[in-house]
């Protein structure tokens, strides 16, 4: 008696009919079993996939790359302010050093006066024979005067030396600023002390003239004794 296999439809299969199905099922088994990697291929394909990597899994403080680097730059490369100035040449620390002290003289009662180089209609005149004479500008005469008055002004500050151009800067104090252009304006840092030693270098016990005005007439004094040595460098 034939075995009927229940369908959906209720209509019974055959021998022949399972013989068949055998066989499509093993061929598909076959072709299953070829295509699907054993051993650890097998595993190492079945595998989960994730995007952890042996890099995720160095630890946190590696190297992580130039922006790590820039963040830790300003530890490296500070340096201690005494260590800059150490290697900042003798020079312009004595310049930085002078420089601070006056400052603070004048904080303590000195004065900071701006003053001017008297030059006089005759002065302008000998000043375009020397520039014409030497074949450089009028400019660079006047520079060069004015340096070289500026580093007298600052020797007598230094040595308290105006009282050897008394007799001759009190007249110069009601000289007219002439008729040439403007020439030297400056500034010069004097201490209290300081600024006492120009009015008594200049017998001005109380005062009457202002500071700047005062020095002025020292400058004046030194641009004639600096023409007369500029002239006789030039024609010699």
């Amino acid at each position: 008696m034939i075995r009927k296999v229940p369908q959906r439809t209720g209509i019974g299969v055959s021998n022949a009919d399972r013989h068949a199905r055998a066989e499509t099922l093993a061929v598909s088994a076959a072709k299953y079993m070829e295509a699907r990697p054993v051993g650890q291929g097998a595993e190492t394909a079945n595998a989960p996939t994730t995007e952890t990597s042996q890099d995720a899994t160095k630890p946190v403080n590696a190297e992580v790359g130039p922006a790590s680097k820039a963040y830790a730059a300003p530890a490296e490369t500070a340096k201690p302010e005494a260590a800059r100035k150490a290697r900042a040449p003798r020079r312009l620390r004595s310049r930085a050093k002078a420089k601070q002290n006056a400052e603070e003289a004048v904080g303590q009662g000195g004065e900071k006066p701006a003053f001017h180089m008297r030059v006089l209609l005759a002065d302008t005149v000998r000043i375009e024979e020397m520039a014409e004479a030497a074949g450089v500008s009028i400019t660079y005469i006047q520079k060069a005067l004015q340096k070289a008055v500026l580093v007298r002004m600052r020797e007598l500050r230094d040595a308290d030396g105006w009282s050897r151009y008394t007799d001759q800067a009190a007249p110069r104090l009601e000289d007219s600023r002439g008729e040439g252009p403007a020439f030297g304006r400056t500034t010069m840092n004097l201490s209290a002390d300081q600024v006492r030693e120009v009015y008594k270098g200049i017998h001005d016990p109380l005062r009457i003239h202002s500071t700047g005005q005062v020095l002025s007439a020292f400058a004046r004094v030194l641009l004639v004794e600096e023409l007369d040595a500029l002239e006789k460098r030039i024609d010699g």
